[in-house]
């Protein structure tokens, strides 16, 4: 996850000087503290129990239970994308995500 520069500067840094902690990355989802912030169910779950099991949302509609945390991925990772792709993405409200 990390690019070259990155890790050999990681690697060639004092133990304990500016490393990270509490997480293996900077995706702020890895870390439980915050996706409980966001209300962010992550897919994999302990002892097998589907993680559209954890999802409450406000429908009848049980097919879409996964777009609700799916989309705070997306809307975290939205400000990466470059703004020409990011303006063609269309978003529905049964959860896709499609190109116009």
């Amino acid at each position: 996850m990390l690019e070259h520069d990155s890790y050999n500067n990681l690697k060639g840094s004092k133990e304990g000087e500016k490393t990270l902690q509490g997480t293996h990355s900077y995706d702020i989802l890895c870390n439980p503290k915050y996706y409980g912030k966001f209300n962010y169910i992550p897919v994999a779950q302990d002892e097998g129990d589907a993680r559209a099991d954890f999802i409450i949302d406000d429908d009848s509609d049980e097919g879409n239970d996964d777009w609700q945390s799916d989309k705070v991925r997306i809307g975290l990772n939205l400000g990466f994308l470059p703004e020409v792709m990011a303006q063609k993405l269309k978003f529905t409200y049964n959860g896709k995500a499609q190109e116009e």
